[in-house]
């Protein structure tokens, strides 16, 4: 009953309407991908992952992927992703075959969360909380320049009091972004900063001399993924906590970045990052490192869910009764067609928090017609 029959991509595209380009100090993106993994059961059990990446590259390195799969009980997951990636190893573990094998993870704990009627944070360990904290990701680089940019942040304001900005484009500038912010939000907003690795230590550490005084809560990706040894340095030198993972694969990437203790809380991506076996081996290292966890997900709805699940299977650490801060999500406000409108999920409310779904699988119901608007021919 449990071994998997089928592993379908639906792979989705949104066009950023003209103008209306977004990003980062690297650059501005017109498109967001969506690719949605269909898992279908012996039984006819069928569940849902999303992962990230261009989608018909992504079509390609699945169908490297999946016939590894099919034939396997969805259970032996971890056992089957192990030998896959040791098999294709001179393809690395990075790249696009990792997120393939995410999205198979999601999509076979939805499919036996449905097969034995229990929700996917059951299947990783347990709940312990019954909501889940969000912040925001916003205040993009974009056409519209400085403007758009207070545009967005009074859009976060209004349902987020932990919002995170977009800087980089050196030290200067990301103080006049940090001021806007701050002007904007209040002072009482947790604040989050995120240079997406556009940074050497020398400059990271001009821009957060900078900017200390506003009270950062995280300065994110400070440098390039490859530079870990900068990470160490950086660390040991910086006047606030850094956060880091969302482009690292599998606990392998964060492990290599605890053995020279170069980060602060670890953002292990729900799209790209292995899978929530992987994400859960990335928690353990945090726990035995005594370091903080926070879920990335620049993607849609089912990501979302995923990360709800994961969340909520998580312990506090090191806290009993008083956590000091509560783990948080990411939550885009990017313009996309894939965060609303074609699932059941329940979205954050005027306190930035979300339910965990209860449901069995991922607990959402997808409308693929919804979503088959945005579809690629593969």
């Amino acid at each position: 009953m449990s071994k998997i029959r089928d592993i379908r991509l639906l792979g989705h595209q949104f066009d950023v309407p003209k103008g209306g380009a977004y990003g980062t100090a690297r650059g501005l993106v017109g498109r967001r991908n969506c690719s949605l993994v269909e898992v279908t059961l012996e039984d006819g059990a069928i569940g849902y992952g999303e992962i990230g990446g261009p989608v018909r590259q992504l079509a390609q390195q699945m169908a490297l992927v999946k016939p590894f799969f099919v034939g396997k009980s969805a259970f032996d997951f971890e056992i089957v992703a192990a030998q896959t990636a040791q098999k294709l190893y001179h393809f690395g573990i990075q790249g696009l075959l990792t997120p393939c094998m995410t999205g198979i993870s999601i999509a076979s704990l939805d499919a036996l969360g449905k097969l034995l009627k229990q929700p996917v944070h059951n299947l990783l360990g347990g709940k312990s909380v019954d909501r889940v904290k969000c912040y925001a990701t916003t205040a993009y680089f974009s056409e519209g320049g400085m403007k758009d940019y207070a545009r967005q942040l009074e859009v976060a304001a209004e349902n987020f009091p932990a919002v995170k900005i977009k800087l980089g484009a050196g030290p200067k500038d990301d103080l006049a972004r940090v001021e806007l912010a701050r002007r904007i939000l209040g002072p009482d907003a947790l604040l989050m900063v995120d240079a997406n690795c556009n940074y050497t230590v020398d400059t990271a550490l001009l821009s957060m001399r900078a900017i200390a005084d506003h009270d950062i809560y995280w300065y994110e990706e400070p440098l390039p993924t490859t530079d870990e040894r900068g990470y160490g340095e950086l660390r040991a030198r910086a006047p606030m906590p850094i956060a880091t993972g969302e482009a690292l694969y599998t606990a392998h990437d964060f492990k290599r970045l605890l053995d020279v203790r170069g980060v602060d809380i670890l953002q292990p991506s729900m799209i790209v990052g292995g899978g929530l076996g992987q994400a859960k081996a990335i928690a353990t290292l945090a726990q035995y490192n005594n370091l903080r966890i926070s879920p990335s997900v620049w993607g849609g709805s089912v990501a979302l869910a995923a990360a709800l699940h994961y969340t909520a299977s998580l312990p506090e650490w090191p806290h009993t009764d008083h956590a000091a801060f509560p783990v948080l999500i990411e939550y885009d406000l990017g313009a996309s067609a894939f965060r609303e409108g074609f699932t059941s999920l329940v979205h954050p409310d005027k306190q930035g928090e979300m339910p965990v779904p209860t449901g069995p699988g991922l607990g959402i119901e997808i409308d693929l017609k919804a979503i088959a608007a945005y579809a690629v021919d593969l």
